[in-house]
């Protein structure tokens, strides 16, 4: 070996052959992650059912949002005028999809006859129903009464109705106090 200024030891470059094996190695290795994340993913998905990626979710369409609070004021505390055989409406929309949502109210007889109401929570087909005079179903129901304050869950989206009903009354009309609210909180 010769000795002097020049003659310092240098790492020898690797062999291209090596370089290339690395690559490789390298490369297989990234393929099999990416296989093993595919199959772990894919296991999470029922049979039949294909994944929704991102990717796959079809043109214009984005990525669901989470929900803010759904806050619905009905009624804040007037007095309503329910004639003889009559009722009054406080509709509301649930929009899709379900969640949990409750509505409030307190209504109360200020005049007439004995003060007393009806307070039925149909949905919009169930309120067709009512006021056509055939049998319909409601979500709640108060019976007659003259003070009533409820605080009732539902979950389904669509038309509610909630109704102030005298319509057990042939000739006295009804004042009534009625405060309602619906309010759904965030999706989590």
């Amino acid at each position: 070996m010769e000795s002097g200024p020049d003659s310092e030891a240098r790492p020898q470059p690797t062999p291209p052959g090596r370089r290339q094996w690395v690559k490789m190695a390298l490369g297989a290795a990234a393929i099999a992650v990416v296989a093993a994340l595919a199959f772990v993913g894919g296991r999470y998905v029922r049979r039949g059912e294909r994944a929704a990626y991102p990717t796959e979710l079809g043109p214009g369409s984005r990525l669901p949002q989470p929900r803010l609070p759904l806050q619905i004021r009905l009624a804040g505390g007037e007095a309503l005028e329910v004639s003889a055989r009559g009722h009054r409406d406080n509709s509301f929309r649930l929009p899709p999809p379900a969640r949990e949502c409750v509505v409030t109210e307190r209504i109360v007889g200020v005049s007439g006859g004995g003060k007393d109401f009806e307070v039925p929570l149909p949905t919009d087909d169930d309120y067709l129903n009512r006021s056509t005079n055939h049998a319909f179903r409601s979500v709640w129901k108060s019976g007659t009464v003259t003070v009533q304050s409820l605080e009732q869950h539902v979950r389904a989206p669509g038309l509610y109705h909630l109704v102030v009903s005298n319509a057990f009354s042939l000739l006295t009309r009804k004042v009534v106090m009625v405060s309602a609210n619906v309010f759904c909180p965030d999706s989590t």
